[in-house]
């Protein structure tokens, strides 16, 4: 079974369609005729290996750069005819938020909010300020200047800006980069609660993350949207159709046994030895994605024909990192 993209069905309209984008930089193709919908109250993670082109879509969705061809819906407007009404409906934080250090937080909060608040009276902005400064705890380092401030509360900094006109769709770009686990915890508990009345799409490397606060996740690969499912069901997938083969022998590992292992296998097979955190007789044996045939079959009649001894051989639990690695470990396209 292929590993197509799926998803469970919504009854309510998507807050965000992105239709068919397709991005070309010169003639180099950056995206490739994607398609995604957000809903009201989801956390999506957004997965890709440097270059996949995540900061490519996001940029577009956003309105930072246009696409070469399809549209992007965002309640059911177009961005590109409706940038400026769409770009009040996002909070948008980079990796590196753009503060300004010579500023204190209170001071940049107001400026963010004199831009994203400008038909708001000086009340409602301020209003707005407080109401985020206090969703963030920052109540107590609202006068500081940022330079003087962690990494932790420079996060929680940029990212109340982006809650003010409480935007209903949060795009974050590795928003939890360098903090320490405190303010990882702390962070996280404000993104759970925010999704009450935001949809969040995180991009983040931490896989961990993503698959303990995401409802779906996204996997960008080489351009195209690749797989878009719940962490649990992208897991059982793998599970089942690429599974990690966890082979233990009665002996230590030889180079013998791994010479034979290559040459009987197919060659787009992977071979990990030694294996972490497990001794010397284990190795582990994953086929790649586009693999049609019984692996489990194959490898058994390799190990047979060898005649190896063996203590055991078993598909081991695969989790969100080996998914995501099973996944985009595929041939590069053709030039």
């Amino acid at each position: 079974m292929d590993l197509a993209m799926t998803s469970s069905t919504n009854a309510e309209s998507p807050l965000l369609i992105v239709d068919n984008v397709t991005k070309y930089y010169d003639h180099n193709l950056a995206l490739r005729e994607v398609d995604i919908s957000l809903y009201s109250g989801e956390i999506v993670g957004f997965l890709g290996v440097n270059g996949a082109g995540k900061s490519t879509l996001m940029n577009i969705i956003t309105g930072y750069i246009a696409p070469s061809m399809g549209n992007i819906l965002l309640q059911g407007q177009s961005i590109l005819e409706n940038p400026i009404t769409s770009r009040s409906l996002i909070g948008y934080l980079p990796e590196n938020p753009p503060l300004y250090h010579e500023m204190t937080a209170f001071e940049y909060l107001s400026f963010i909010a004199q831009v994203r608040l400008n038909k708001a009276s000086k009340q409602e902005q301020l209003e707005a300020i407080r109401s985020v400064i206090d969703k963030l705890n920052l109540k107590t380092m609202e006068h500081r200047l940022i330079a003087h401030l962690s990494k932790g509360y420079r996060q929680r900094v940029g990212i109340a800006s982006t809650l003010l006109g409480s935007p209903p769709l949060l795009i974050w770009d590795e928003p939890t980069a360098g903090l320490d686990p405190q303010q990882l915890q702390e962070i996280h508990q404000i993104l759970r609660e925010l999704r009450t009345h935001h949809t969040i799409l995180l991009s983040s490397h931490m896989l961990h993350e993503i698959e303990s606060l995401c409802d779906r996740i996204i996997v960008l690969h080489q351009g195209e949207v690749i797989q878009s499912s719940t962490p649990k069901d992208l897991k059982a997938l793998c599970q089942q159709y690429h599974p990690i083969l966890e082979i233990e022998f009665d002996i230590p590992v030889t180079t013998e046994i791994l010479s034979r292992l290559k040459e009987d296998l197919p060659h787009d097979v992977s071979i990990e030895y030694p294996v972490p955190q497990k001794e010397n007789s284990y190795i582990e044996v994953q086929f790649s994605p586009d693999f049609t045939g019984d692996s489990r079959k194959i490898l058994w009649q390799i190990i047979k024909k060898n005649q190896w001894d063996l203590l055991h051989f078993h598909a081991r639990e695969i989790s969100l990192e080996d998914s995501f690695l099973s996944l985009t470990r595929v041939h590069p396209k053709e030039a």
